[in-house]
Order: structure tokens, then C-alpha cells, then sequence
């Protein structure tokens, strides 16, 4: 964990450490005091390894073609999620999958077994889960962000962000709105399809079976 002890306008006289400054922009007066007192008003130049670029073929009967389901099987769609994860992994090599410690659940921990160096375990923090995914978007990766439906709620700023940053972010709600089971509203979602929903530029798939 890294803590950092900062201060809101380090450096400038009339911001530093200073109420009222929060999204205000400076005046040409201002902006010339404060770029006089800064020693080094150049933005750092940070250097991030970009994924390398990766042609992969993608065949939908690899995908989707899963034999063993039969009509009658009683499959659950967390169960056929882990099982599709796996088989996108292998078509797309950018793909990174993320669960909020519930990968018994979700059945992500079925795709951590056969791609350990591509699951991160986001533990419980929704919040950072998303925004770590937005960040791997923005690298080029495509992150599968999977928790309970309900718990995505904790993390809608993120998500609403992320939208707004077109990040290309696949968010899996187990435990769906479609209709409330034995755990109840606060394990199982209510608002996941609406709340998604309102957001532009999404689209939601809501599986019936496996």
C-alpha cells in the first residue's frame, strides 16, 4: 500500500493547503504568480510499456460451441460464465479478468486456475477494482471486471467514469436483477439493469441459461 501525504496547490503560495480552490480555474493573473513560483511547471514524462500488438483470429464455434450443455442440464450462467471466460482468453490474449474476492461464486477463480497470470484478485474494493480496470483499458488490455450485481453499485462513480473516459470495461454481475433468489436484495441486485442503463454508450446482455 502506498500512502501519500499530499497538499492541494504544493507549491503555490496562494493555493497551497487552501479552502475554496477546488475546481477553480485561474485567472491569466493568477496563472502567470503561480507558474513564477513553481520551479518545474513541466508535467513529468512518465513512460508506461504499452501491450504489444497482438493479431488473433477469433472462431465464434470455439466459443460458443460448448458440447456438454445438453437441453434439459441445469446449468447455472455463473457456472457457463467461468467456462466462456476461459475460451475467450484463449482467442484474445488482452484479456485480464478481475473479481472482488467472490471467484467461488462468479466461478472466476475457474479462469484463475487455467490463466493465473491474467486474474487480479481485487479483494473487497469495488471502487478500486473498476478504476484498476479502466487503467488497463487505457493500456489496450481488455479487463472483465466480475463481482455480485449488487455490489457494482458500491462502485458506479468508477463506472460512470470510465464511461465518460470510453473506457472498453466488461462488467459481470452475478447474482442478477432479473428476479430476486433466497440470498435476498442485499446479495442479490435490484437496480444493476437500470443503473447500467442509464449510462451512454453501454449495452447489457442478460443471459437466460447457460
Amino acid at each position: 500500500a502506498i500512502i501519500a501525504k499530499t497538499l492541494k496547490g504544493k507549491g503555490v503560495s496562494f493555493l497551497e493547503d487552501k479552502e475554496g480552490w477546488h475546481g477553480k480555474i485561474l485567472n491569466e493573473l493568477e496563472l502567470e504568480k503561480a507558474l513564477l513560483e513553481l520551479k518545474n511547471p513541466d508535467m513529468p514524462d512518465f513512460k508506461i510499456k504499452s501491450p504489444k500488438k497482438v493479431k488473433y483470429k477469433i472462431r465464434f464455434n470455439d466459443l460458443f460451441h460448448i458440447p456438454e450443455y445438453k437441453k434439459d442440464d441445469l446449468i447455472s450462467t455463473r457456472v457457463a460464465y467461468g467456462k466462456a471466460l476461459i475460451k475467450l482468453a484463449k482467442n484474445n490474449s488482452l484479456i485480464i479478468a478481475t473479481d472482488a474476492e467472490v471467484g467461488n461464486s462468479t466461478h472466476a477463480e475457474d479462469f484463475r486456475k487455467v490463466f493465473p497470470d491474467k486474474f487480479i484478485e481485487a479483494y473487497i474494493a469495488e471502487q478500486n477494482m473498476v478504476s484498476m480496470a479502466a487503467g488497463l483499458s487505457a493500456k489496450g488490455y481488455v479487463p472483465v471486471v466480475a463481482t455480485f450485481g449488487a455490489f457494482l453499485t458500491r462502485a458506479y462513480d468508477q463506472i460512470r467514469m470510465a464511461n465518460y473516459s470510453r473506457a472498453h470495461i466488461i462488467l459481470v454481475g452475478s447474482h442478477c436483477g432479473v428476479s430476486i433468489g433466497e440470498d435476498g436484495p442485499s446479495q442479490m441486485a435490484i437496480e444493476d439493469i437500470a443503473m447500467i442503463r442509464a449510462l451512454p454508450g453501454t449495452h447489457v446482455f442478460y443471459p437466460c441459461d447457460a
